[in-house]
């Protein structure tokens, strides 16, 4: 007798059976035939099935001990315990998944101190966590990893919530473009609301450090001397005293590096760059205590250059944002100038010449006092004459600036009575020739208050070279002037102008002797807006 034995999507064989008499099998030996070969049939679909399953388990942990994501489960009753973790975690932080099963805290230990308190938080409410979690991890090697977590609650029978499975991956790229966004994002702001640009390079550095998780991170730039670079800010733990105002050596072999190369260098745990600044100048950026392997630092140099990048992109913006301020204030005193020349200035000399012409017919009593007023509105047109030159540059005269000190020396005598004489150097005026503005306006100052304050009958004024740097001196045979002068606005003036053309000006004041105003500056002098970012500090 022959019987099947079907399976599911396949017949699994036959059950054969063969009398041992030479009687042939009756109807009720195939039904137990039948019947047998149905318990058969039902054995062998349920053990089939159970291979099925573990086939599908074998190729489902296979997947997921292959994939590039970690892949967790984590019980939290009784207590947090990870219940698996695929084998890629060793990728991400250096222990085995064996090495986390023996350790339940061994998680809690690998979270960033910074990041614990919103985790914990968070995991005070599994249920109410939508999207994926940031956090950062410390590797074995002390390599910190920026991961995403995706988890969803796991609930019991009674709904009561008993763990969380889900999946992590690092996600050290787009943090990196994230931050270097905000970095842009606030460093723009803090330009537009007209904060110094120390403060809005500290901005940059300050996401640049946080990406990193790096213990310092600071920019240092020319104008620290010929052997070093100045800083100009610095966010971290000072691992080497370093602070904002102080220096680096360009001798250090980090720094020396990258000045002379195209690319970021590494040394130990530091990293450094060049940063393109729009004046030419040489510029560093420079991460200290970088931890990981070389995979983690190569990922590091490489958040290091973008920022480097964005940085110089910051420098050119703040420049450009000053020369439109310079422009729309320059205007704005110009219209001012215009309007004082135009108006009040005309007003008063049409006061001037009716009190001249009336002068013969009023009562002898009052003609002096009559007198007065018109010296008086004749000073106080001066006055305003000045203010008008200090409001509007483009006095320069096309002859440039020793044509514009002539002139001025010219007008001044003829206005106060005091000589002057003029002496200079062709090359040291060619020199002050791109700050002949402000050049001009301190000779302007200083004469004025030397006509204010001297009581002189004359006044000298030179213009030499001194080895590497300029020299202008204002003198007057005059008798000085009071502290109270050398503290006045007109000498708070002078002293502005000197430190925007990174000069040193000095006051010379005898009462047998006169006054001296001697400003030095270097023999390439350049305006330095005080509010902008300078090589020099």
């Amino acid at each position: 007798m022959l019987v099947p034995i079907t399976g599911i999507s396949r017949r699994f064989g036959l059950l054969t059976l063969r009398s041992r008499r030479d009687t042939p099998f009756g109807a009720a030996d195939a039904r137990v035939a039948g019947a047998v070969a149905d318990l058969l049939s039902l054995a062998l679909k349920r053990f089939d099935k159970a291979e099925q399953l573990r086939e599908h388990a074998r190729r489902y942990r296979r997947l997921v001990d292959g994939a590039g994501e970690v892949i967790f489960r984590a019980s939290l009753i009784p207590e947090p315990r990870i219940g698996y973790v695929s084998p890629s975690i060793k990728i991400l932080t250096g222990y085995t998944a064996s090495e986390f099963y023996a350790n339940p805290r061994l998680l809690t230990r690998l979270i960033h101190a910074e990041d614990m308190p919103d985790l914990l938080a968070k995991l005070e409410h599994p249920e109410q966590i939508v999207g994926r979690i940031r956090l950062r991890l410390i590797g074995k090697d002390g390599r910190r990893s920026w991961v995403s977590v995706a988890s969803v609650p796991i609930y019991d029978r009674r709904a009561r919530l008993i763990g969380v499975q889900g999946s992590a991956c690092e996600i050290f790229d787009p943090v990196v473009a994230g931050e270097q966004f905000r970095a842009a994002s606030e460093s723009m702001e803090a330009i537009l609301q007209g904060r110094r640009g120390e403060t809005v390079l500290r901005i940059i550095v300050h996401h640049l450090r946080y990406v990193l998780d790096a213990d310092e991170v600071l920019i240092a730039a020319a104008g620290g001397g010929k052997s070093s670079l100045t800083i100009i800010c610095h966010d971290g733990t000072n691992l080497r005293g370093h602070r904002t105002g102080g220096t680096v050596s360009r001798t250090d072999p980090l720094v020396g590096r990258a000045l002379k190369a195209d690319r970021p260098i590494v040394t130990g745990r530091g990293i450094a760059t060049a940063i393109p600044w729009s004046s030419g100048k040489p510029g560093v950026l420079i991460a200290g205590g970088v931890a990981g392997d070389e995979v983690h630092l190569a990922k590091a140099v490489g958040a290091v250059e973008r920022f480097a990048r964005e940085i110089g992109t910051t420098l050119e913006s703040m420049r450009v944002h000053q020369s439109y301020l310079r422009q729309a204030i320059q205007e704005d005193r110009s219209r001012i100038a215009r309007e004082l020349h135009d108006g009040i200035v005309q007003s008063l000399y049409a006061l001037e010449m009716v009190l001249q012409m009336n002068a013969a017919s009023v009562p002898d009593p009052a003609r002096g006092r009559v007198s007065q007023a018109a010296a008086g509105i004749r000073e106080a047109i001066q006055d305003i004459q000045q203010y008008v030159f200090d409001l509007e540059p483009s006095v320069l005269s096309d002859g440039g600036l020793a044509n514009s000190l002539q002139r001025l020396a010219v007008e001044f005598e003829a206005s106060s009575r005091i000589i002057v004489s003029l002496h200079s150097e062709p090359d040291a005026v060619a020199s002050l020739e791109p700050v002949a503005t402000h050049v001009l306006q301190i000779v302007r100052e200083a004469l004025s208050n030397v006509r204010r304050h001297s009581h002189a009958r004359s006044a000298g004024v030179t213009i030499r070279t001194v080895g590497r740097r300029i020299k202008l001196e204002i003198n007057d045979d005059g008798r000085g002037f009071s502290q109270e002068a050398a503290q006045g606005l007109g000498m708070r003036n002078l002293r502005t102008r000197a430190r925007l053309l990174g000069g040193k000006l000095e006051l010379k004041s005898d009462s047998k002797h006169g006054s001296l105003v001697r400003l030095t500056v270097p023999s390439a002098a350049r305006e330095s807006p005080p509010d902008s970012v300078s090589l020099s500090s």
